[in-house]
């Protein structure tokens, strides 16, 4: 079962969310979202995936095409039980599109291959 949850501020709203699982040759899962938002961010941005892998993380990383951001791991997604959850802070003002990345170990190959 997948669970997802809804992440919109004021200020600012969620156009698109281009998410792609991809598996490396080293049998490491790279989990990439690039969101697309209309409006400005202010302050962060939650993210997450399932919690049950959140334990095989082993990169998180945030970035637009000209700057890279830091990311606060491990935090509570709002009242959404159930995700491992992440947030990029946007120091100054937030891009209208940016990337986040999760690198998993491979650990979970074999579960993602039978899902």
């Amino acid at each position: 079962m997948t669970k997802t949850a809804s992440a919109q501020g004021a200020g600012y709203t969620i156009q698109n969310v281009d998410h792609q699982i991809e598996i490396m040759y080293s049998g490491n899962i790279v989990i990439r979202d690039t969101v697309t938002v209309s409006g400005q961010i202010t302050g962060s941005f939650p993210i997450g995936f399932p919690y049950k892998y959140g334990a095989s993380l082993l990169k998180a990383v945030a970035f637009s095409s000209n700057q890279v951001y830091p990311m606060n791991l491990g935090v509570r997604l709002g009242n959404q039980s159930g995700f491992y959850g992440a947030e990029v802070a946007f120091p100054d003002s937030s891009p209208q599109v940016f990337t986040v990345v999760f690198i998993l170990a491979n650990n979970l190959s074999a579960e993602f291959r039978t899902a």
